[in-house]
């Protein structure tokens, strides 16, 4: 590992926290009715942190497992060597026995077909060879036994030393993570797969002999081999890692030997017939390579190649939410090759800039209509399901003439924020840029810029963009496995979501779950997505809370009940938070729902709205989309099919120390493959599953409860989740897709 540095100089910023205007985004429209907050539930949900933590306690106890995994491999050999001795004594008595039976026998068939004269001499000759012949086997059995004893003496203790080594490495590795000298990793991990070898090789000696081992010890030569065959693949790639950081290769081709390296593995071990004790850990081996050669194959499409790669980067403000994330204020394309990047441009006036370059004149989604009735580049992340978002943003940044785009990635303001928590501020002449205040100080920065500049707002971006690539190397070289970690976290909250033109990538993205597409869903499902249509930058001042109740009926449907609540907390006048803020909500529910009864819904008055001007034509998407829309006459909601999945559309407006209220009442068929359930009959089985999905950019407090109706009680209730004779019940921040699944069984 390279000597520590000193600590990274600051680097210099030009930021002037001032006061500037909001966004432009405004409205003045009329307040909805205030409603009385409610207690927030307790948070319930478990942090990759704590999965880490517990992955950091497991490892402190290999030492123990490996010592005493020597103390049980001497033992099952000592067991193996007294159970072939008792084996070879008995065949000695038994061939003794059996040889006597065969001479006493062969006697007498003599005897009876050869004649008279004969029979004494044959018989005196039969009887010496076979004579002979016991006397042979009854001494070599013993003296094999003998011979076979001191050979697995040998192997026991060759295997025992083997076996201290590893344990030894071993240690060595742990000092080498915890410390942080991953220069020393390549040297233990040869060391260790040395000694695997060995072992291998001293069991292989064995030969045929391996088949009379007892079945655990079978299991164990099995791992064995598996073991060796995962660290032939691993310490090559760790011996490259160090290489790379030396500057002895490139990253590049580090990216392509790990894919490599791992695709022989994968096939391998498809070759290697385990045992059936082993299926489980070969099927979780199996399963975790295929995740990491995935992960390979991305990194490689998108970093390793030796042709130029363009990386579409979007940056989305959480403050002004929109499907995926946030209102897509910023950009900037980068392109890559070889691992290194070979150019990033961020125009200074954001995604405004392309607005006068887009020659494509195509209207809005409906709702949108309330600010601007031509679809422009920033709002094209208007769909949830991001593949759909993403394709479009592509489109028309090659529309406005831009170059055609290999990847889009959305990233959330809170990656900063965890950048800038692991790295620390980023120190200016002028200030500070820290976690805890980076979309202040850049949303103020860009505000001055504004009033300086209309046509460069976003100058500070441009600024910002090279500062935070060195974050990223200055974390990925200090601080690794927190880098990893956090990045995985920020992967799995939707705050980072991208999309490969190339469709083997992208299928490798959509299983390694960085896509950012709502998901299918078997059972019972439910998505609230919130999108600010000029309701300013108060997002983070409004707290939503969304409560659920289900009751499953005998009839075969889920009866729901749907609150959402929305709380400004902003100050009345206040130049940041003192704006009213307008929503346009979508509710994603599994298809065929129907409607029953809303309350809440408070669309802005007709006139606010523009009509598109003539000059404007249809987006094709958008079209198909709207042209679908049914809006219920009695309540105004907007009803449609998306995605596999019905939705509710309403808008939700509140002003400054307010609270608005929307209530739906629906009905959702229970489905089992595929198939609506018919009414249950008693005794029937009930299967449910809930998966409930978050919305990128916004963490709602949650709580769902699920009973049953009346009739269907009691019952029995097998599989995950905390149910109970009445039924289920969650409650906390959702901040990542929760999954329930469970069997009702009534009696």
């Amino acid at each position: 590992m390279p000597r520590k540095k000193d600590a990274q100089k600051p680097i210099p910023l030009s930021i002037n926290p001032q006061q500037g205007e909001s966004s432009p985004h405004l409205l003045n429209l009329r307040s909805a009715s205030a409603e009385q907050p409610v207690s927030h539930p307790k948070a319930a949900n478990r942090t990759l942190e704590e999965t880490l933590a517990d992955f950091d306690d497991r490892l402190k106890d290999v030492p123990d497992l490996l010592k005493t995994r020597v103390k049980s491999a001497s033992s099952s050999w000592q067991q193996s060597v007294d159970a072939l001795l008792e084996r070879a004594s008995s065949w000695s008595k038994i061939a003794q026995t059996r040889i006597g039976e065969q001479a006493s026998l062969t006697r007498k068939k003599i005897r009876k077909k050869v004649a008279a004269p004969l029979l004494p001499g044959l018989t005196t000759g039969v009887s010496q060879f076979i004579f002979i012949f016991a006397m042979v086997a009854l001494i070599t059995i013993p003296l094999q036994a003998l011979l076979l004893y001191r050979a697995i003496q040998k192997t026991q203790s060759s295997l025992t030393q083997n076996l201290t080594n590893i344990r030894s490495e071993g240690l060595a590795l742990q000092n080498a993570l915890e410390n942080k000298h991953f220069q020393e990793l390549p040297r233990s991990l040869a060391a260790i797969l040395d000694n695997l070898r060995k072992m291998r090789k001293t069991a292989d000696q064995l030969g045929p002999l391996r088949l009379l081992l007892p079945p655990r010890l079978q299991t164990d030569y099995a791992l064995l081999r598996l073991s060796e065959l995962t660290l032939a693949s691993v310490t090559p790639i760790a011996a490259q890692t160090q290489d790379l950081a030396d500057g002895r290769i490139s990253s590049p081709t580090l990216i392509n030997n790990i894919h490599q390296e791992l695709e022989t593995l994968r096939k391998n071990l498809r070759q290697k017939r385990a045992p059936a004790a082993l299926t489980g850990l070969t099927g979780l081996v199996e399963a975790g390579l295929a995740r990491a050669a995935d992960l390979s194959a991305v990194v490689s499409y998108l970093a390793g190649s030796p042709e130029p790669r363009r990386l579409l980067l979007i940056f989305q403000n959480p403050r002004e939410l929109r499907a995926t994330g946030g209102f897509a204020g910023s950009f900037a394309l980068l392109t890559v090759r070889g691992g290194m990047i070979e150019s990033i441009a961020a125009p200074e006036g954001g995604t405004y800039a392309i607005s006068g370059q887009l020659p494509l004149q195509l209207i809005s989604p409906q709702p949108l209509h309330l600010i601007n009735p031509r679809f422009e580049f920033q709002d094209a992340n208007w769909w949830p399901h991001f593949p759909t978002s993403a394709a479009k943003i592509a489109d028309l940044f090659q529309a406005s003439g831009g170059p055609t785009v290999d990847a889009v990635i959305a990233i959330t303001a809170t990656v900063g924020e965890e950048l800038l928590r692991l790295h620390g501020p980023l120190k200016g002449a002028e200030g500070n840029l820290d976690a805890e205040h980076f979309i202040d100080t850049l949303q103020e920065v860009i505000a001055k810029d504004r009033v300086l500049d209309p046509r460069a707002p976003k100058k500070v971006i441009t600024k910002l963009l090279p500062a935070m690539v060195e974050v990223v190397k200055n974390n990925l070289a200090k601080r690794p496995s927190e880098l990893a970690s956090t990045t995985l976290k920020l992967l799995a909250k939707k705050d980072i979501q991208l999309w490969a033109r190339d469709e083997e990538i992208q299928a490798a993205v959509r299983r390694l779950g960085w896509t950012g597409e709502l998901h299918a869903a078997p059972g019972d499902y439910l998505a609230v997505i919130t999108s600010n249509v000029g309701g300013g930058k108060t997002d983070n001042v409004v707290k939503e809370e969304i409560e659920q109740e289900a009751t499953i009926l005998s009839s075969g449907v889920i009866r729901k009940n749907l609150r959402i609540k929305r709380v400004h907390q902003g100050e009345r006048g206040s130049a940041k938070t003192g704006f009213r803020n307008v929503a346009y909500l979508r509710v994603y529910v599994p298809a065929f729902s129907r409607l029953i009864k809303a309350e809440g819904n408070r669309p802005p008055p007709a006139f606010a709205f523009e009509t598109p001007a003539n000059t404007l034509t249809p987006d094709p998407d958008i079209r198909a989309a709207e042209s679908a829309i049914f809006k219920d006459p009695q309540s105004g909601v907007e009803i449609w099919d998306e995605q596999g999945k019905t939705v509710f559309g309403l808008w939700l407006t509140v002003d400054p120390g307010e609270t608005a209220q929307a209530t739906l009442n629906f009905e959702v068929p229970l489905h089992k493959n595929n198939q609506t359930i018919p009414p249950f009959a008693k005794g029937g089985a009930i299967p449910y599953a809930l998966l409930i999905e978050p919305q990128a950019g916004k963490t709602p407090l949650f709580k769902s409860a699920i009973q049953l109706e009346e009739t269907l009680r009691p019952l029995t209730v097998t599989g995950p989740g905390a149910w109970s004779a009445a039924g289920w019940t969650f409650e906390g921040p959702l901040d990542k897709n929760i999954l329930v699944g469970s069997i009702l069984q009534t009696l």
